[in-house]
């Protein structure tokens, strides 16, 4: 059925035990065994979003997981507040950044934030993976109320997996759109800038790398070379993007209001 029940995107959310989640895995996309790899993946989107975000002000992080992006910016905001569904998500984030003021971490539902943050605007807000589990009328919804959060200035950064061809769905828990289909949910006149996320995309690949050369388990940083990144994952990833018909693939869409 092509449909996305919150009841079993809910259990799926909440399932995972706290010793199978590291600081950087989730045990979904990386396993815990490869935290160097969701490490690198964290790093490059870190690098990312300090180029586009706007810092200073408030900072709101729905689906912060555990609360990575709050720890590394605690210096470059005035209040942070983070929000997760995920029970043991919050607990880790919250045990993490237990020792800044200035950093405010719920565990509730992203359709619910507006309960956590009282009459807050922001001037950056970033969403990590959170509109694939919601359905079409909720995203829309829900990106038309983090935009009226924004400060004049501020920016919206969603991350989320896409397809290149037509929409998946993963079982009833949530759905790959393409980018098309995200721009036609954004109910907002602002122009909708959109990037690829190579640290995600090049993730897949370190993987299948590891898998056939397993001495590279504890070497996962020789990827941040120039050259072994061109010809090991960017080049493969391109050949990739041409023999696969609807490749799934990752995305930053960023929205600045400037009005």
């Amino acid at each position: 059925m092509n449909n996305i029940d919150y009841k079993e995107t809910n259990q799926y959310w909440n399932q995972l035990e706290q010793e199978k989640i590291g600081r950087y895995s989730a045990g979904y996309i990386i396993p815990l065994r490869y935290e160097n790899v969701a490490l690198y993946r964290f790093l490059k989107e870190l690098k990312f979003l300090n180029k586009f975000g706007k810092f200073g002000g408030n900072y709101l992080d729905l689906g912060c997981g555990t609360g990575n992006f709050l720890f590394e910016w605690r210096d470059k905001f005035d209040n942070l507040i983070g929000i997760d569904f995920s029970s043991s998500f919050v607990d880790i984030a919250k045990k993490q950044n237990k020792n800044f003021k200035n950093i405010k971490i719920y565990k509730a539902n992203v359709l619910d934030f507006e309960s956590c943050i009282d009459d807050k605007k922001f001037k950056f807000i970033f969403v990590g993976g959170c509109f694939m589990y919601l359905k079409d009328e909720d995203v829309s919804m829900l990106i038309s109320k983090l935009f009226k959060r924004l400060e004049n200035g501020g920016v919206l950064i969603f991350r989320e997996p896409t397809t290149t061809q037509k929409r998946i769905y993963e079982k009833n828990i949530g759905a790959r759109r393409t980018i098309f289909e995200y721009k036609e949910l954004i109910p907002l006149k602002e122009d909708v800038s959109y990037y690829q996320n190579y640290s995600t995309n090049y993730t897949f690949f370190i993987l299948l790398y590891l898998k056939i050369f397993p001495f590279l388990k504890n070497k996962v940083s020789i990827f941040n070379n120039f050259l072994i990144e061109f010809f090991f994952l960017y080049l493969p990833l391109n050949i990739y993007k041409i023999l696969k018909r609807n490749m799934g693939l990752y995305h930053f869409f960023i929205i600045n209001k400037n009005k």
